[in-house]
């Protein structure tokens, strides 16, 4: 459950002891030189099995580029389209209405805004930011300082236990939660 981020976490080591928060042997026991020993491709792991089967609501949608991946890369040279068990989706695109162009200095006003419509509908509010920079931005912006302390958090940073408190209560009704896009759903 202990979150580190890289080097920050040993200089705030280095820190605490030099406060004497902490003891000599507890800063020489959790500091050292970060290496990286090895990378993972996932992109590589169909290779290593016979038969790939897998599930994805966005096949139909792939380019021929994408399609000709699967068939000469890895092989996968039958399909099969199921109807989803949830039914087909309800979401609609209006282009004029789904996206606007507004100033930086009404970008702030126009989530607000967004986020206090989506509350009177009675429904789940999740925000979701390119980065956790543009997150925190906005989070201490004087557009949410009324609602503050009702919102909630989710970036890489949060622990996995906190985390996952965090989803459960994401989906109460009027709950305001701030993500940064690793937890948006893929296309």
């Amino acid at each position: 459950d202990n979150v580190v981020r890289g080097y920050d976490t040993i200089w705030a080591y280095y820190r605490e002891e030099e406060r004497d928060n902490i003891s000599q042997s507890s800063l020489n026991d959790r500091v050292g030189i970060i290496l990286n020993c090895g990378t993972f491709s996932y992109a590589e792991m169909p290779h290593d099995f016979e038969y790939i089967a897998g599930v994805t609501g966005t096949l139909k949608t792939l380019a021929k580029v994408e399609k000709d991946i699967l068939e000469k890369v890895y092989k996968v040279h039958k399909m099969t389209y199921m109807p989803s068990v949830f039914g087909s989706s309800n979401r609609t695109y209006n282009q004029k209405t789904d996206v606007r162009a507004v100033k930086d200095s009404e970008y702030f006003m126009e989530i607000r805004g967004e986020i206090d419509t989506v509350c009177l509908a009675s429904r789940a509010i999740l925000v979701f930011f390119e980065s956790e920079e543009k997150l925190i931005a906005f989070y201490n912006s004087s557009e949410l300082s009324s609602l503050k302390n009702e919102v909630q958090i989710i970036t890489e940073t949060v622990s996995v236990k906190e985390r996952e408190l965090y989803i459960k209560r994401a989906a109460t009704v009027g709950r305001v939660t701030l993500l940064t896009r690793t937890f948006g759903r893929g296309t």
